[in-house]
């Protein structure tokens, strides 16, 4: 499912939407530091008092940008980890899949979800980090699942969930932008150094 695919309830979250979109690229191209609100507003199609009716500044922009990211990334891997179909092992695929696959369809989302977040106000920090911690812990608990039936050794989930998402979130510094291995290539070696860390010994 693409994050453009949400079902918006209105007009009005139509074009919100396009504008995330459009500064969603423009922090991609040239950093969140150089884009400006009239640089969004020339991106989105749309003159800035317009933009101004929409969001009230550029930080209240980028956490539109968090939130449509995480609400993304929650309901994908709820849907995963819920599966009963699918192994623990298979459940870390389709989430290192889904993360890398988000790298190459929403660059602009991921690069300002994981370098940005310092430049909200402290409360939207608050609420941001409480729903990132919620989608921390869909990992965490699928590898605790592992762990608890047997398929993975003992091991710590929580400090071993950190470091699948530090291997893996980082990875649109160097792929989706321009010739890149294909998705399956990357993502099944990412889950091959990932199982042959947690097989049992």
């Amino acid at each position: 499912m693409a994050i453009d695919a949400r079902k918006p309830a209105s007009n009005a979250d139509v074009r919100r939407l396009k504008i995330l979109d459009a500064a969603a690229r423009q922090f991609d191209e040239v950093g969140y530091h150089n884009t400006s609100m009239n640089a969004i507003a020339a991106a989105s199609g749309i003159r800035k008092p317009t933009l101004y009716h929409y969001f009230t500044s550029k930080t209240e922009i980028l956490l539109g940008v968090h939130d449509v990211l995480i609400d993304h990334m929650l309901e994908m891997h709820q849907e995963v980890a819920d599966s009963s179909d699918l192994t623990p092992s298979q459940k870390i695929y389709e989430i290192i899949r889904d993360i890398l696959s988000l790298q190459i369809t929403h660059r602009g989302y991921v690069k300002a979800y994981v370098e940005n977040t310092g430049e909200l106000t402290t409360e939207m920090r608050r609420d941001v980090n409480r729903r990132r911690r919620r989608y921390q812990d869909l990992l965490r608990q699928v590898l605790q699942s592992g762990i608890d039936g047997g398929q993975f050794r003992e091991t710590n989930a929580e400090l071993t969930a950190i470091a699948i998402f530090g291997m893996v979130n980082w990875g649109y510094q160097w792929y989706g932008r321009g010739d890149y291995l294909p998705l399956e290539t990357v993502a099944t070696h990412f889950h091959d150094l990932v199982m042959s860390g947690l097989s049992p010994r």
